[in-house]
């Protein structure tokens, strides 16, 4: 039985550790035969058991391979590809555990017994992460010199986060409209960001207006740039500032007990991301976009509608009302936080947000998504 050549996967040779010792792995040529005679043995291994074909490509396929087929995959696609039978429910399934784990997500900043202090103080005061560290968490991947973002509600017990910070070795880094001093910079709300008028057109019990403030902690690095933690403090809800960010592919949290992804299927299968905040600042909003675009997202400065794009939008973007961990969102659980047991649920789970589209003045399609509500289940 012939074989076609095996077309390259990646620009850099991959060879399988099973193959690792093969004298063929010095030689381009040589290797290429090799990947062929092994492809051959699977495909005939595989006729030898024509009763179960699906079980019989996960059991002869050199694991190696496959774990390096599952890290083109998407999130739905894994989901898919975990269903196909027994054999590849394990094989996901053992992948996603070691890949969709938080310390992968905090050990370029923090030693493993600083993530575990990290996650408890995490536990205690519900901060999120959010942002880039989140989408590198459902994409699998690592975006080299990016900031860990960190977001908190100002009425809990901000101190404890600040503190662990500065026990770690980081530093308050003022901007330019900051004083010097982190608790000079806490005390001066003149300096706050006011949060989008839209969240409060449907929720009457925060009084004042929400605002917000970003406060950047550095740590030199040995051999490169600073590593730089931004802790985001809102006068409102943690969630609020994350709501007002310039496109859903930012809109992913990581609390105490989950990550989530609130429009898993357009950010993370579909790679397109829709601009969702009119009010942000222009040059802000068009760097955030212009980020993902060199990561390679789509931008979409409206929702795209079938009878005019030839295409069906994602459910996620069509429902009207929606709340965190809804079906529409992608929930992966957590492991348990050392030595805090007794609560498995997230109170953001009670945080209920409306998604709608209207037009501006210029005839421009603009989409909102408003807060609805934040409280405990």
């Amino acid at each position: 039985m012939s074989t076609a050549p095996v077309p390259a996967l990646r620009p850099t040779s991959y060879t399988p550790a099973s193959m690792m010792n093969s004298p063929a792995h010095s030689s381009p040529s040589t290797c290429q035969a090799t990947f062929d005679d092994y492809f051959k043995s699977v495909l005939d291994s595989m006729e030898q058991h024509e009763t179960d074909k699906a079980n019989t490509i996960f059991t002869v396929l050199d694991r190696d391979i496959l774990e390096y087929i599952l890290t083109f995959l998407t999130g739905l696609d894994l989901c898919r590809f975990k269903s196909v039978c027994t054999a590849s429910f394990h094989i996901v399934d053992e992948y996603m555990y070691r890949m969709f784990t938080v310390d992968r997500i905090f050990s370029p900043f923090f030693t493993p017994e600083q993530t575990i202090l990290l996650r408890q103080i995490q536990f205690d005061t519900s901060f999120l992460v959010s942002e880039s560290a989140a989408v590198q968490f459902f994409e699998r991947t690592n975006y080299p010199g990016s900031d860990l973002n960190l977001y908190i509600e100002e009425e809990v017990d901000t101190n404890s986060l600040f503190q662990f910070l500065e026990g770690c070795g980081y530093t308050f880094k003022n901007s330019s409209s900051q004083p010097p001093s982190l608790n000079e910079a806490l005390a001066a709300k003149n300096d706050w960001i006011p949060l989008s008028d839209t969240y409060r057109e449907y929720e009457s019990d925060y009084d004042p207006p929400w605002f917000m403030a970003t406060f950047f902690f550095e740590q030199q690095h040995p051999s490169g740039p600073p590593i730089v933690v931004q802790v985001t403090v809102s006068t409102g809800p943690a969630l609020a500032p994350i709501f007002d960010m310039h496109s859903t592919v930012s809109m992913n949290i990581i609390t105490p007990m989950n990550a989530i992804s609130l429009f898993p299927v357009s950010s993370f299968h579909l790679y397109e991301t829709l601009v969702t905040t009119p009010n942000m600042d222009e040059s802000e909003r068009e760097a955030g976009l212009k980020k993902y675009s060199v990561r390679g997202w789509t931008t979409l400065r409206y929702k795209k509608v079938w009878y005019l794009d030839d295409c069906e939008s994602p459910e996620e973007l069509d429902a009207y009302i929606r709340h965190i961990g809804d079906e529409y969102c992608w929930t992966i659980p957590l492991p348990p936080i050392h030595g805090r047991d007794g609560i498995t649920t997230d109170y953001f789970r009670g945080t209920y947000w409306i998604y709608h589209t209207q037009r501006s003045r210029a005839g421009d399609q603009v989409v909102h998504v408003n807060l609805l509500a934040s409280c405990h289940e």
